[in-house]
C-alpha cells in the first residue's frame, strides 16, 4: 500500500511541473574529477549532464572549440563498461570518440572528458577545468512564498536563484504554461537588503524598491510584463524550482 501511495505521488507531483532549461557554467579552475563534483554540487546544481547532441553542442560552444572539460559521467565499477551521470539521469546519449572508451583495468580511466572531437575516458585524477549545470522547473501549482521555498528545497535544490541574463532570457521563452502571470523566485528582502535564497546578493539584473511594504518582501517575475515585481508573501503563485 505504501509503495502505490509512492507512485502515485511521484505521478502527481509530475504533473505539476515542466522542465524548463538546463543551464551550463564553465569552470575553468582545474580540479580532479571528484572535488569538481563537489564544487558544481556546492556552488550550482549538479556536474555537467549531457542528454542530446543539442545539449553536446552547447557546451562545446560555451567552453570554445580547443577546451577540454570534465563532464558528469563516470564508470560505475572497476571492469565494468556501465557509466551513469552525476545528477542520477540515466545515459541514453553518449558521444564517445572513435575507440572510446578503452580502459576498463581497476586503476583505469573512469571519469569523462569531453571535447570537440568526442568524449575520452581518462584518470579521475588528472586536473581538468569542467562544466557545471543546474536545471529549472517551473511548478504548475499555487504556493505562498515561503510554502514554495519549502517545496522546492523537499524536492529539488531550492527556489530559483536567477542570476544571469542568459537564464533569464530562457526562462522568457519557457514559460507559457504558467496558471499565473507571475512567478515566484528565490528573492527575499530581509535586514534591509533584497538577495537571493543562497545568499548572494543581486548585482545589476533585478531592480526592486529599496524600502518595501514589510508584506510585500517577496521577489517574483512577470512574465507577461517582464518585470521584476515585490509582491505580498501571502499572495498564491506558481514557482520557479532549480537543482
Amino acid at each position: 500500500m505504501k509503495y502505490l501511495f509512492f507512485i502515485c505521488h511521484l505521478v502527481a507531483l509530475y504533473g505539476l511541473t515542466v522542465s524548463l532549461i538546463r543551464e551550463y557554467i564553465y569552470i575553468p579552475q582545474r580540479m580532479i574529477w571528484t572535488t569538481a563534483q563537489n564544487y558544481c554540487r556546492e556552488h550550482y546544481g549538479d556536474f555537467a549532464t549531457i542528454t542530446t547532441e543539442e545539449e553536446n553542442k552547447k557546451v562545446i560552444q560555451l567552453v570554445g572549440s580547443n577546451v577540454w572539460t570534465w563532464i558528469g559521467l563516470n564508470r560505475t565499477a572497476p571492469h565494468v563498461d556501465i557509466w551513469q551521470w552525476s545528477d542520477g539521469e540515466k545515459t541514453n546519449f553518449t558521444h564517445w570518440r572513435s575507440n572510446e572508451p578503452n580502459d576498463l583495468s581497476l586503476d583505469g580511466e573512469s571519469c569523462v572528458i569531453n571535447s570537440p572531437y568526442g568524449w575520452y575516458d581518462v584518470s579521475c585524477q588528472v586536473g581538468n577545468s569542467f562544466i557545471c549545470s543546474r536545471r529549472f522547473m517551473l511548478v504548475k501549482e499555487k504556493k505562498t512564498w515561503e510554502e514554495a521555498l519549502q517545496y522546492c528545497r523537499t524536492y529539488y535544490s531550492n527556489l530559483a536563484i536567477v542570476d544571469s541574463q542568459t537564464v533569464l532570457d530562457l526562462l522568457k521563452t519557457e514559460t507559457e504554461e504558467a496558471q499565473t502571470a507571475s512567478v515566484w523566485t528565490g528573492l527575499r528582502f530581509l535586514d534591509g537588503q533584497w538577495f537571493w535564497v543562497n545568499g548572494t546578493t543581486l548585482g545589476s539584473l533585478v531592480s526592486l524598491p529599496t524600502c518595501p511594504i514589510q508584506s510585500y518582501s517577496c521577489g517574483a517575475y512577470n512574465f507577461n510584463t517582464y518585470v521584476w515585481e515585490n509582491r505580498d508573501c501571502s499572495e498564491e503563485l506558481n514557482f520557479i524550482c532549480y537543482y
